[in-house]
């Protein structure tokens, strides 16, 4: 560009900082990354990206160049299915189905994989640098952006502006929202991966699986081309956490199962193939079971959750600005979502980064609300009982394709 070099930090290098750092080079944005961890990579286990999602990724050039095809998993459906029976209540058909009305793949990948193609092709970019053990102490508005300053060696960054892609525990939301903390769900995911080795016969199918029952549900898939099924349980919490803190994303799980949670697994019959499926976690080379507390904010009711113009130079993305509960499997899609808007909104406002940040806010807010929402009621659909149970698991068998698509969200967003 023969326009001013424009200059932005990222606070975080995972899956929604890279994403915004590559979306920035793609326009000709100079880019530092700010990541507070000595190591770059992703935890957890794995992720679904519906075609809203992977179509950007593939946009991006990661399927031509980086092998994002060979890392993913296309599941030919996903299975709405009683816990009690393990029978099939509905079924929604993926594969060419998906790339045929959407125009990209339904996808299942492990994060570190994910992670790992971006931050390959974002160490491709020459606009751009990552700090690693960057963790910022201090952030300030400047009469012509940031100042920024990190813990050691008294290190200060300026910039033209910076977005915060921190988490949930996000260090920038400060300066755009306050410093409001996140609120526990009462819910805990249990995570594993179990080696297809050790599937059972009647669980390895090329499908995403979902069991619903009273207070809880379970999610299983492929990822790894098939060398893992990813399965996650999510339970209503019999032991919360005293309170929500930086170091509480997880609790030791050694030995545990999501079968000893009381109210839960323990007040239900579970169907018995899916019973062993939940008991081979913990069985041999299983790996046993890693227990997450699901903490999130109520959905966003405007674009000052995303950028505000008392702070003109600082905006959020991501799980900084809106934090969803895992249960439309969208958290990593709308962080992408999110880059690829700001980049566009920053191309397009080129040397007014004020503009280009209210620009994306007000172009994504009401989205990302009605996501946040939406995972929200499917958290109470999946856990439904009683009478409510019975009518949900009707309506799966008469109308489930038509209420299982989802073509607004799908088809991505709107700009």
């Amino acid at each position: 560009m023969n326009q001013k070099q424009c200059h932005i930090l990222i606070a975080g290098a995972g899956i929604g900082g890279l994403a915004l750092a590559l979306a920035f080079s793609r326009i000709g944005v100079y880019v530092e990354i700010l990541e507070q961890t000595q190591t770059l990579g992703e935890g957890g286990a794995g992720l679904q990206l519906s075609p809203n999602a992977f179509g950007i990724l593939k946009d991006w050039g990661l399927d031509d160049k980086y092998d994002l095809t060979l890392s993913a998993n296309f599941p030919a459906a996903i299975q709405a299915r009683d816990a009690a029976t393990n029978g099939v209540l509905s079924e929604l058909q993926l594969g060419a189905r998906a790339v045929d009305l959407y125009g990209a793949h339904y996808a299942t990948m492990h994060r570190a994989d994910l992670h790992k193609l971006l931050l390959n092709s974002v160490r491709k970019q020459s606009l751009l640098n990552i700090h690693r053990n960057a963790k910022i102490e201090r952030a300030q508005d400047t009469p012509t952006g940031v100042k920024v300053s990190i813990e050691r060696d008294d290190l200060t960054y300026e910039a033209d502006a910076m977005v915060g892609c921190d988490g949930l525990w996000s260090f920038t939301r400060q300066h755009v929202v306050g410093s409001d903390a996140p609120i526990a769900t009462g819910h805990v995911a249990w995570r594993a991966l179990l080696p297809i080795n050790l599937v059972p016969d009647a669980f390895r199918h090329d499908c995403v699986l979902a069991w619903m029952a009273p207070h809880m549900h379970i999610v299983a898939y492929p990822v790894r081309r098939g060398e893992f099924l990813n399965i996650v349980v999510v339970t209503e919490d019999d032991h919360p956490a005293d309170s929500p803190s930086r170091q509480s994303w997880s609790r030791d799980a050694t030995g545990l199962s999501p079968l000893d949670v009381k109210n839960n697994c323990q007040s239900f019959t579970l169907n018995n193939k899916l019973i062993d499926l939940l008991k081979s976690v913990n069985n041999g080379n299983g790996g046993g079971w890693t227990r997450w507390t699901l903490y999130d904010r109520a959905p966003i009711t405007s674009s000052h959750d995303m950028y505000n113009p008392q702070h003109p130079h600082f905006a959020l993305l991501g799980d900084a600005a809106h934090p969803m509960r895992p249960y439309l499997a969208q958290g990593a899609a709308m962080a992408i979502e999110d880059a690829q808007a700001l980049a566009m909104a920053v191309q397009e406002n080129w040397g007014d980064l004020p503009k280009a940040f209210q620009t994306y806010a007000s172009r994504r807010w009401q989205r990302v609300a009605k996501v946040q929402a939406q995972s929200r009621r499917n958290g109470e659909i999946y856990h439904m009982q009683g009478m409510m149970r019975m009518a949900r698991n009707t309506a799966l068998r008469l109308f489930g394709p038509q209420l299982m698509e989802m073509p607004w969200l799908y088809q991505g967003p709107r700009i």
